[in-house]
């Protein structure tokens, strides 16, 4: 189903200083953020999105313009195919009509974008959010073959975006080098822009709450938050849920929280085969499966636990990872994507090789055994690091001057002929 929403004065209407902005999961406050700051400075910014879950937390200023469609994310391919179909659309309609003169789009976007071919040639900023992977495939670590196929085909359509963009924004050193050769022109020229993905600090924060008692884990006991989200094997989800049983009988009173879709592992045969085991053993009573949950109620599972694992084997940006220690949580994570530079920021916490079953182990029972006070003090230099590089102000700030700088070149540009 799709719906527009127009906040807009039909004086504003005349393609000057106008910005599509295709951001899928425009619920974020970062995109949020960004549109409504533009807006302030005079900018029609039309947001073409596939959730309309932000008309919970956003107000739109009144030169935001929302382009949304309404359907489900768990769709997984036909959702995707869906989404990049309504983006070339959304898109070929507002270049027609000349709505439009600067183009931003999400990485999710890119294949979409792609396949658009419009009246006229506009300007576009590529926003990179996906990651080649960089880990050797083996066993029950590499993603199920469909899974990989996609992610290998939205790869190649980002790449070919990269090339026919007029600036590219990276979240990090690391999947700049991922696509190093398909930029390596781009990079000489100035183009590249690196840009830290942002945190909402005042939503993702340490709270008390009695959410353990409702979903029955001892105050008494280590909660680890293993699975946030994505039962998936790319996510590593079989790795961490294979650690368990050493980890339980080492540490008793440890307890595992997943946080995840059903249908994510459903089809996943590693995944839901390891949790099957596990849920049919007896370590089930230290395995607690919750389903998906209100984002309100994820920031009080984040304070509620005592240690946050991300056991991804390929990784652009994991947000739950910067919003795990907004909420002052210690650390275990693998070496890919950005989470590598996490080290090089001396963050709280511990990073372990990619795929390494006894790594994790060690690590997850040092944290166990190690003193409250020393994984405070962790979980507060890690606020700290959220608070100096990553907040949603310091990201749309930043894309927002690249914009209006992109925006002034096309005036120059057009008053040259």
């Amino acid at each position: 189903m799709r719906n527009s929403t127009s906040c807009l004065s039909g004086s504003a209407r005349s393609g000057l200083n106008s910005v599509v902005l295709v951001a899928k999961l425009f619920y974020r406050k970062a995109f949020r953020w960004l549109a409504n700051e533009l807006s302030k400075q005079g900018v029609t910014v039309h947001v073409i999105c596939q959730q309309d879950e932000f008309k919970k937390y956003f107000k739109p200023e009144r030169n935001v313009i929302i382009h949304s469609l309404e359907m489900d994310s768990t769709l997984g391919f036909r959702s995707r195919l869906t989404y990049n179909w309504f983006v070339r659309t959304e898109v070929k309609n507002l270049v027609d009509n000349q709505a439009v003169d600067t183009i931003l789009v999400e990485g999710e976007g890119a294949a979409g974008l792609f396949l658009f071919s419009g009246s006229r040639k506009i300007p576009v900023i590529t926003l990179v959010n996906q990651c080649l992977p960089d880990y050797p495939f083996g066993k029950w670590e590499a993603p199920y073959a469909a899974s990989f196929f996609l992610r290998k085909f939205y790869s190649f359509a980002e790449s070919i975006q990269l090339l026919l963009s007029d600036g590219i924004v990276f979240e990090s050193a690391s999947a700049i080098q991922s696509y190093s050769q398909a930029i390596k022109r781009f990079r000489a020229m100035g183009k590249v822009s690196l840009i830290p993905s942002g945190v909402d600090k005042d939503l993702f924060k340490w709270q008390e709450s009695s959410i353990r008692q409702r979903i029955g884990v001892p105050d008494s006991a280590f909660l680890i938050f293993a699975v946030p989200g994505s039962m998936t094997r790319w996510k590593g989800v079989p790795l961490i849920l294979s650690t368990v049983p050493k980890i339980i009988d080492r540490c008793p009173n440890t307890y595992f929280l997943l946080v995840g879709k059903n249908d994510d592992y459903s089809t996943d045969g590693a995944s839901k085969s390891v949790l099957d085991r596990l849920l049919s053993s007896g370590y089930a009573r230290n395995v607690v499966l919750v389903s998906r949950v209100p984002l309100e109620q994820l920031v009080k599972l984040y304070a509620a636990c005592d240690l946050f694992i991300h056991a991804s084997f390929f990784e652009s940006a994991g947000n739950v990872v910067l919003e795990a220690m907004s909420c002052e949580r210690p650390l275990v994570i693998t070496a890919t994507g950005y989470f590598r530079e996490l080290e090089r920021l001396s963050f709280g916490g511990k990073v372990v090789p990619i795929g390494d079953r006894s790594a994790l182990e060690k690590a997850i029972i040092e944290f166990i055994e190690t003193t409250p006070e020393r994984r405070e003090m962790m979980g507060r230099r890690n606020l700290a690091i959220i608070e100096e590089h990553f907040t949603v102000e310091l990201w749309a700030n930043r894309i927002k001057e690249l914009c209006v700088r992109q925006m002034k070149n096309n005036s120059a540009i057009a008053q040259d002929f």
